[in-house]
């Protein structure tokens, strides 16, 4: 069940992508909310009828995503922390498989499974109503201020075929795998070094992962604001590759692949706010939710070689598997390099007067965000 949903919600992202483009956020968040409150109420007759439980969790799996996805340019209603409020987007995302953790705490105390998922069902409904809110269409940043706009109001096509689009597919997929083969062979990796410690290090590992989304979303956001997403990813980069060198590695426990991986909730909002920043500066947001939806289908699809490189794991060890996907990762610093390299060749616009910038920036939020 849980393996189908995560692949499909990747595989979703293209379609929601397009109904996004098409309908604008608001209209987004409204429906597929209004899908959540409803996969609550089939999840909630699992224990009648098991069909119910794959359909109810396949209507909350996917659409919780899509809702994520039409909130991503809402950080451009406040351009001088576009970083900070999208990693707390993001931050809020990953924490929110804490709320499966609390509902199971209510079963254990008692309430029935069915009278769990029907009292939760209240939430997606309310926040339906929430995005009524929303704006209309995506929020831009204003012209002047769109990093490489010449890069802006490209077609579908030709964003698709170009380098940009390829390297950001490339980045999104090597880090999907990555971040996924590490959460699916945590306890096999951990139980190889320690058979004593691998259950309590891996429910450690448990609520590591919820908690690094809300501990680290004002270094992410600070780093984004003030140095921009390209340097931010690099810098990232380099935190991972130091914290992650002795993945793998045959060694005593205390530098056993558990330790070096607070990097992997630190990661795994620096993958999402990153690409969604890029993926807004490249292209703007005319087509933004079918290439962000594109490149997670791509990278959801690519993904399902995270089971043959598990199998490949357990035949030949951990140690040669994690040297492979290390070097993976590295190479994907080629796409800050070339943002870098480009932005460089660019040549640099006038500044405008401060005066000038806000009525941008007003202008931006009162007739782009919420037109009625």
């Amino acid at each position: 069940m849980f393996a189908a949903t995560t692949s499909l919600l990747n595989i979703a992202a293209l379609p929601s992508g397009a109904f996004l483009d098409r309908y604008g956020p608001r209209a987004t968040g409204m429906f597929f909310c209004t899908l959540i409150a409803l996969g609550c109420l089939v999840f909630a007759e699992g224990p009648h009828h098991e069909l119910a439980y794959v359909a109810g969790f396949l209507l909350m799996g996917v659409s919780g995503p899509c809702i994520f996805n039409s909130t991503l340019s809402f950080g451009n209603l406040f351009p001088k922390h576009v970083g900070l409020i999208t990693a707390s987007l993001v931050g809020c995302f990953d924490a929110s498989s804490a709320v499966f953790a609390t509902l199971a705490h209510f079963m254990t105390d008692g309430m029935s499974f069915s009278e769990t998922f029907h009292l939760y069902m209240v939430i997606p409904a309310l926040c339906a109503l929430m995005a009524a809110r929303w704006p209309t269409m995506p929020v831009e940043l204003p012209e002047e201020d769109v990093s490489l706009d010449e890069l802006s109001g490209r077609s579908l096509q030709n964003i698709c075929w170009s380098v940009d689009f390829l390297l950001l597919s490339y980045t999104a997929s090597v880090t999907m795998i990555c971040i996924n083969f590490f959460i699916a062979t945590v306890y096999p990796q951990m139980h190889s070094t320690s058979e004593e410690e691998a259950t309590f290090l891996n429910s450690e590992f448990a609520a590591l992962l919820p908690a690094g989304g809300i501990v680290f979303i004002p270094a992410i956001g600070i780093v984004i604001d003030q140095l921009g997403p390209t340097i931010g990813f690099l810098i990232l980069q380099a935190q991972k590759r130091g914290f992650g060198t002795p993945v793998g590695s045959p060694a005593p426990l205390d530098q056993s692949p558990i330790w070096p991986r607070p990097s992997v909730p630190l990661h795994v909002p620096q993958l999402v706010c990153g690409l969604g920043l890029a993926c807004g500066q490249r292209f703007g947001f005319t087509h933004f939710g079918t290439v962000f939806g594109l490149i997670f289908t791509i990278s959801g699809i690519c993904n399902l070689a995270v089971q043959p490189l598990a199998a490949l794991a357990a035949q030949h060890g951990f140690v040669p598997v994690n040297g492979f996907l290390s070097l993976l990762q590295l190479s994907t610093v080629v796409l800050p390099l070339r943002i870098l390299t480009t932005r460089a060749k660019a040549p640099k616009k006038r500044e405008q007067p401060k005066a000038v910038e806000d009525a941008l920036i007003m202008r931006s939020f009162s007739i782009r965000s919420f037109t009625l």
